[in-house]
């Protein structure tokens, strides 16, 4: 447990600045629209996690490359990063009020 709080860390802090310019230059928003103009919106769950998959072993696979061996920082900066682009982040939930 002790190896992976650095990483954990990482991630932490590396998330919640990813998320909050996500929200505020909407990158998230922005990516699903053109997503979604191709493929229904149900599966943009399913989309993000192959795609955060994928990522993470080619990160992976880069690290080991240039020969990083413990590259649990970097790991961790790179989960924090794919956060910023969970579908509907940001998207503001409308109560069936009308305005």
């Amino acid at each position: 447990m002790k190896t992976l709080i650095p990483q954990l860390i990482t991630m932490a802090i590396s998330a919640f600045v990813f998320m909050n310019l996500s929200i505020k230059l909407s990158w998230s928003k922005r990516l699903w629209a053109v997503i979604n103009r191709r493929l229904n919106p149900i599966y943009n769950a399913t989309v993000w996690i192959l795609f955060a998959a994928i990522f993470h072993i080619s990160i992976q696979m880069i690290c080991g490359a240039f020969g990083i061996t413990d590259s649990r920082i970097i790991t961790g900066l790179f989960i924090g990063f794919y956060f910023a682009f969970i579908p509907n982040l940001g998207a503001k939930k409308n109560d069936g009020k009308k305005m």
